[in-house]
């Protein structure tokens, strides 16, 4: 005799949909805590964290997106290169490895274009499009992620992530064209307070700075890396002589390089 479906109960069937209470929260906490997205494609593994999230929610009415959306960004935390030799590998399930970068952000973007295909009007779009922007920017295709960027950023101005996009904007421009990618490090600094924006500036810093570029101004250079330390607040009374010195060294140790 065959089961009888159990009915969703009114709790179940009033319940938000998890899917974007995830969502939701991973944005939010991506406002908070955005110093450690800067830096490429490795960055946005955030969405495995959203990812991790959605899987959880078993009850949720998103499930099958969710598992799909899962198995589409599956490369985006796998590893690259050769497997530790078998004397210190971990028991338990081995991760998803690629010989090398260019077969881990290929099968990314098929993952991630496959879920588009079968989910186009899925309220993660913002997500995944903009990863999907910072897999061609990592692929070489500057150009191409240039317009999918400047696309979401004209569709999504009140996005909770646009520091991640203000970001990818500057760093295909950085490849691009050199005096947009200073504008647009100045508009996320603009946007940004603290790390972030010492970090923004810092790279408006180095497109000018002469030591790096041909052509360079040590004027500007100087002032962006010191708007960058202002940023950052008063240094610390106490450095540990053998600890990392962190952005403000570095930042300190470009102004001391810069000609006179």
């Amino acid at each position: 005799m065959a089961k009888r479906k159990r009915r969703m109960s009114k709790e179940e069937l009033e319940a938000p949909d998890q899917f974007e209470v995830a969502l939701q929260k991973v944005w939010e906490g991506l406002v908070k805590y955005r110093k450690p997205i800067i830096g490429g494609i490795v960055a946005l593994v955030v969405l495995g964290v959203v990812l991790w999230i959605v899987n959880a929610t078993s009850k949720s009415s998103a499930r099958t997106r969710s598992l799909a959306l899962r198995d589409g960004a599956a490369a985006l935390s796998a590893e690259v290169g050769p497997a530790d030799s078998p004397e210190v590998q971990l028991p338990g399930p081995k991760p998803l490895r690629f010989e090398d970068e260019s077969q881990r952000l290929a099968a990314v973007e098929k993952g991630l274009s496959g879920y588009v295909a079968e989910y186009g009007s899925d309220d993660s779009r913002e997500l995944v499009d903009l990863t999907l922007a910072d897999v061609k920017l990592a692929k070489g295709d500057a150009a191409g992620a240039l317009a999918d960027v400047e696309a979401w950023i004209g569709k999504h101005g009140d996005s909770a992530v646009m520091p991640v996009a203000l970001e990818l904007k500057a760093r295909a421009l950085s490849v691009t064209d050199k005096a947009k990618a200073v504008e647009a490090w100045n508009a996320l600094a603009a946007a940004s307070t603290g790390e972030l924006k010492a970090d923004a500036l810092r790279q408006a810093g180095d497109l000018q700075n002469p030591v790096l570029v041909d052509g360079g101004d040590a004027a500007k250079a100087k002032a962006a890396y010191e708007a960058a330390l202002a940023a950052l607040g008063p240094a610390p009374e106490k450095v540990d002589p053998f600890g990392s010195t962190g952005i403000r060294g570095d930042i300190d140790n470009r102004l001391k390089l810069l000609p006179n």
